[in-house]
């Protein structure tokens, strides 16, 4: 209970923070200038953090541009549909195509986490719960982001994962609230 209240805190923060230096982002974006602000999102020196839901769980991200349109950095996941499962681990994204609304990217990534698979009748009750365990896991994604504003955006994103200790797969569908702030 008390990690919700930080989460929702951090992002309360986030959404609440300003600063002086950054009154031009707070200026209205004409149908002219989008191109430029998608484009400035994915900028390198940038940072850019995020959090949302998958289907039945949660996900949170941050990172920073290494070069324009990469972006590396770290991320989490929490499941609880058919499987559980708690993951982390660390990511990279290429961005195929920005300066539109729309911005599409693919990216890869490893993570380790602690899954408890199910099996289950086809009444719905449970038929052997396994043991949980822990394993690494190689991910791949494709996703679009779509640009709210200079600050803001949201994303959606397809992951494919597949554990190395017993090779059964990971899918994730994905819905982020993304913040970048600009060197």
């Amino acid at each position: 209970m008390k990690n919700r209240y930080v989460l929702l805190a951090c992002l309360l923060g986030m959404l609440a923070g300003r600063s002086r230096a950054q009154t031009v982002a707070d200026q209205p974006i004409q149908d002219s200038e989008w191109k430029s602000v998608a484009a400035l999102h994915q900028q390198k020196g940038n940072w850019m953090v995020g959090a949302g839901l998958t289907l039945l769980g949660a996900t949170a991200k941050g990172g920073r541009f290494v070069a324009n349109r990469t972006w590396v950095g770290i991320e989490a996941e929490y499941h609880s549909l058919i499987a559980l499962r708690r993951e982390g681990g660390v990511f990279a994204r290429y961005y195929l195509w920005s300066g539109s609304f729309v911005s599409g990217f693919v990216g890869g990534g490893v993570t380790y986490g602690w899954y408890h698979d199910r099996v289950f009748n086809l009444d719905g009750s449970s038929l052997n719960d396994p043991a949980p365990y822990y394993s690494p896991k190689l991910n791949a994604l494709v996703g679009v982001e779509y640009a709210l504003g200079r600050r803001f955006s949201i994303e959606g994103v397809a992951k494919y994962g597949k554990l190395t200790r017993n090779g059964s797969e990971q899918p994730s569908l994905q819905g982020s609230f993304v913040w970048s702030w600009h060197k």
